[in-house]
């Protein structure tokens, strides 16, 4: 049988190895193959690293597939693009040489209007010139044409702030809303205890409460001017509050003040992404915040790739892995199976190795046959022989 490694390349039937593909996607690759064996009879050959050798094979055919097209959406404000970063345990080098970093980053996009199934991207790969315009596939076999206006909704990593710029469509960046209200609850929890004061004669019995209040409603709106007004002069009170404390709060004053300074640099930091007014665009049922993203990011990567799983990745390994659960999650696995299936039936891989799955079956159990048959008569004969007439 040997021979036949110099024609046919591939040992598995093409359903068999994208089945590899889509198990080995869900649990580790071992107990994914315990599944296996119990649910189908094997030859005894297939063992773990056979499992993750079809999963690298077929992980390559998602990224360059043609999805089914979406329709387009049909409301006219904007769509929200929600991008976020993931991270995976990198994979130590074989002579122990020092890496450039423990952790491998995975971009991860999702997009689609809210309410809807979320169509989703992902890459391992390094942040290239190539990144604009896999995005741009992305978007489009997502049914989001060039006319459109699209909001890139981030956590301020600068480099994906620039991917709004390189897109096609009417693009701008957005700051994620989840990241400035945590920092405003920071100074919330703390300022609660202050609340009640009169710090100036003209100030209210909830002067540092009011102004407060006064200030996270100006950021929640996109008042620019205001909020940086009021910040100020609220950090300007809590010094005052510090030095004149008799009630044994000094200390959480300046706990209090330092808080407040780290939100207000945050703000000032990112001025030129924060939306004009989020309270408008939550009434209008819009997006925000990317809590869809991060969540995308714990099904498609954290279950597989970190959680409690302690594995470590090298970044083709992960991205490919990465490529098939995406592919999965958009229910687009089995149209990517079908279509690479009738690429082969076409004829359109003309290798040796491309032989169709039937005909490599029919061969193999012709081979079978025609090595057993004569040993089989042989053996037959010789009893008949040895028992006589």
């Amino acid at each position: 049988m040997s021979p036949l490694k110099a024609y046919v390349s591939d040992t598995f039937t093409s359903e068999l190895k994208w089945l590899h593909a889509k198990l080995g996607t869900m649990p580790p690759y071992r107990q994914a193959l315990d599944v296996l064996t119990l649910l189908l009879s094997s030859s005894g050959r297939d063992n773990h690293v056979s499992l993750r050798n079809n999963t690298v094979a077929v992980g390559q055919a998602p990224r360059s597939a043609s999805p089914p097209k979406r329709d387009g959406p049909q409301r006219a404000h904007p769509r929200r693009d929600g991008v976020d970063v993931g991270y995976v345990r990198k994979a130590k080098r074989a002579d122990n040489t020092k890496i450039d970093s423990d952790s491998i980053s995975i971009l991860v996009a999702a997009v689609g209007p809210k309410g809807a199934l979320l169509r989703i991207w992902a890459s391992a790969q390094p942040r290239t010139a190539t990144l604009p315009a896999e995005m741009v596939k992305f978007l489009g076999d997502s049914g989001f044409g060039e006319p459109l206006h699209v909001t890139v909704i981030s956590d301020a990593v600068a480099d994906l702030a620039a991917l709004a710029d390189k897109l096609p469509q009417n693009g701008t960046w957005m700051r994620d809303w989840a990241h400035i209200g945590r920092k405003l609850w920071q100074v919330d929890r703390l300022i609660t205890p202050l609340a009640h004061g009169r710090l100036t004669p003209e100030g209210s019995a909830f002067e540092l409460w009011d102004l407060f209040v006064r200030f996270r409603s100006y950021v929640w709106t996109g008042q620019t001017d205001k909020w940086q007004a009021s910040g100020q002069r609220l950090y300007e009170l809590l010094e005052l509050r510090e030095r004149t404390d008799t009630s044994g709060l000094a200390q959480r004053a300046r706990q209090t003040r330092y808080r407040l300074s780290d939100a207000l640099q945050y703000l000032e930091t990112n001025i030129h992404s924060l939306l004009l007014d989020y309270r408008r665009y939550k009434k209008e049922g819009r997006r925000i915040s990317t809590g869809f993203v991060e969540s995308t990011i714990n099904r498609v990567v954290g279950r597989r790739m970190c959680k409690g799983q302690q594995m470590r990745w090298s970044r083709s390994g992960a991205d490919v892995l990465i490529q098939v659960r995406v592919a999965v999650q958009n229910r687009e696995f089995d149209d990517v199976a079908r279509q690479n299936s009738r690429g082969r039936e076409a004829g359109e891989c003309r290798g040796p190795g491309c032989l169709h799955p039937t005909l490599f079956n029919g061969f193999l159990r012709y081979q079978k046959w025609r090595l057993e048959c004569p040993r089989k008569i042989n053996r037959f004969v010789l009893k008949a022989n040895s028992i006589g007439p």
